[in-house]
């Protein structure tokens, strides 16, 4: 390869890397869905259904957006969990966004993730 095609490949490479950091600092946008990492804030709320979630873990699932892609990231960390000999009750986990109030991952009536039916958030109250 040429000095003049390096150039172009390393210029591309590092405007490509540029564009994929500025997308990633955005603070709204959805984690990944293949990793369990975003909801570590979240691993006390998911050993029992009687425990709360944290305002940290809150925060942390109000940036998903999709149904499927936090059903996703919750079996992960179900899967992590059982490796790890940690407790992980998937029960408990799909009731945090109903705990923390979210309105922002809508899941359709009847919708199951790892064959459990995710409870609703009761819709908003007018006053």
């Amino acid at each position: 390869m040429d000095q003049k095609t390096v150039t172009t490949v390393l210029k591309a490479f590092f405007v490509v890397a540029a564009l994929a950091a500025s997308a990633s600092a955005d603070p709204d946008q959805q984690p990944p869905c293949n990793s369990f990492m975003s909801v570590l804030s979240c691993q006390s709320a998911t050993m029992s259904e009687s425990a709360m979630p944290s305002p940290a873990c809150c925060a942390a699932l109000q940036k998903f957006h999709d149904a499927d892609c936090l059903c996703q990231v919750l079996l992960s960390a179900r899967s992590a969990a059982a490796t790890a000999n940690v407790p992980f009750n998937l029960k408990a986990a799909l009731e945090i966004p109903m705990k923390c109030a979210l309105r922002t991952v809508s899941a359709p009536p009847g919708y199951s993730c790892g064959g459990m039916v995710v409870p609703r958030s009761p819709p908003p109250t007018s006053t």
